[in-house]
């Protein structure tokens, strides 16, 4: 008969096999006895009764806080918009005033160019009527200085009188060799100048045109046949020193001017020749060519982008 081995505790009974067998059973017994079996009671829920009241107090001050932040941002955002609005009424009453006088601007600015306009057509009636004025003054100038001749670069003579004139004349005329009566001479006189020129011109007045044309030929001739003595102040009478005298028509002041322009224009051009006839103005280009009168500024202008044509 076998026994169960001893235990290695000391003083510790063995148990015989059978024992454990009987012991097995009893616990499974025990295991599945429905006493056995261990149920988990449920969680009793939280009295909240029992909650602190000051974690009440802290959240509605912070409720309340956030909604007077809200209140006090929704309240400065209705006066933003309220400023906007009254921004765009004052904008829209600006643009209104803006609009308003933009059309009062533009009424005026039509009566402006209507006005304008009229001023424009009147000024170019009173430019026509000025024209013809000056034509017509032109032309009595023109018959008043017919007679007329200039000699210019004259050296002034203290104490000058008529007498003293006259016999400038008278000497001129033996260079010239031309026959001469003092009732050939309806006046002589010295255009004004500036006291400081010590050379001015001096003003024949013909009782005829035959004496006007035959002066100024003859000088034309004497300076062609003496080209290394032409006429000068000696030729008059006067003391030497020599200086050059030139005779030419005598022109009204617009002519005058008109010639000035006139020769500059030849000097700068293809043109040559350039002289008056009668208190008009011609040029040609050379001996055998064609000449053509100068009538105007403007005509002279129209010139220099064009050739001329008759």
């Amino acid at each position: 008969m076998y026994h169960s081995p001893k235990s290695t505790h000391q003083g510790a009974p063995s148990k015989s096999e059978s024992d454990l067998i009987n012991l097995e059973k009893e616990v499974s017994t025990q295991l599945h006895s429905p006493e056995t079996f261990i149920t988990q009671r449920a969680k009793r829920p939280r009295d909240s009764s029992n909650s602190n009241p000051s974690e009440f107090s802290d959240l509605k001050d912070m409720i309340l806080r956030m909604m007077s932040s809200q209140s006090e941002r929704m309240d400065n955002l209705e006066k933003h918009i309220l400023d906007i609005k009254g921004q765009t009424t004052n904008i829209e009453n600006t643009n209104s005033d803006i609009e308003k006088s933009m059309n009062h601007i533009s009424d005026q600015m039509t009566c402006f160019e209507a006005k304008i306009a009229k001023l424009e057509k009147e000024n170019k009636s009173l430019s026509a009527e000025i024209v013809m004025a000056q034509s017509r003054i032109d032309t009595i100038e023109r018959s008043m200085t017919k007679l007329s001749i200039e000699i210019r670069d004259v050296p002034k003579q203290s104490n000058e009188t008529k007498e003293v004139l006259y016999g400038m004349i008278t000497q001129l005329s033996k260079t010239l060799n031309i026959p001469f009566n003092r009732s050939d001479i309806r006046d002589v006189s010295r255009s004004p100048s500036k006291k400081e020129q010590k050379l001015s011109t001096v003003v024949v007045e013909f009782t005829n045109t035959f004496m006007k044309s035959q002066y100024l030929n003859m000088a034309k001739d004497y300076n062609k046949k003496n080209k290394n003595n032409k006429l000068n102040n000696t030729h008059l009478g006067l003391m030497e020193p020599k200086s050059p005298i030139y005779i030419g028509e005598l022109l009204t002041p617009a002519a005058k001017k008109l010639f000035y322009l006139t020769r500059t224009f030849v000097k700068e051009s293809h043109f040559n020749y350039c002289w008056t006839t009668e208190g008009k103005i011609f040029i040609k280009e050379n001996n055998d060519g064609p000449y053509f009168q100068i009538k105007s500024e403007d005509h002279l202008l129209s010139l220099k982008k064009k050739p001329i044509s008759e």
